[in-house]
């Protein structure tokens, strides 16, 4: 890479593809971007169940994500509990009608995975995700995590 417009230009265009994979379904499916990205998250991380653990997590604005929870409930895709020992702590969880939608949204999300590593070996792949988990790691710890 030979400036830092190449590495901006790439991740335009990473974030693009993926954001085309997104819009495609959510239209078909009728939801929203940020409806997706609570759905995919909640089914992908089991025991992170909270809208705090959204926000923190996927670094996604507080207001946004309330917003999607509450849409998400009235669409019957989500339910909310409270957590058995802490009172405070609300866990959602998605619903039998969410389950129907998640193999049109994770398929979004595998096309998106294949595409980006079509000709990537396996040993490929883990140097990419070494090497691109110690660039967010400096990235961070200089404060690079955009909430400035």
């Amino acid at each position: 890479m030979n400036n830092h417009m190449e590495l901006v230009n790439g991740l335009r265009v990473i974030t693009r593809f993926y954001d085309a994979q997104r819009r495609a379904v959510c239209r078909r499916v009728g939801i929203s971007q940020m409806e997706f990205d609570i759905l995919v998250f909640l089914h992908n991380n089991p025991g992170r169940d909270t809208a705090r653990d959204i926000v923190a997590l996927r670094g996604l604005p507080k207001s946004n994500v309330s917003q999607a929870v509450e849409v998400l409930m009235g669409k019957g895709l989500l339910a909310r509990s409270q957590d058995a020992e802490d009172r405070r702590r609300v866990r959602l969880s998605l619903t039998e009608a969410a389950g129907q939608l998640m193999p049109q949204l994770l398929e979004a999300q595998q096309t998106f995975w294949e595409q980006a590593f079509r000709d990537f070996s396996p040993q490929d792949a883990e140097c990419f995700a070494a090497l691109y988990g110690r660039i967010v790691k400096n990235l961070s710890e200089k404060g690079g995590n955009g909430n400035e």
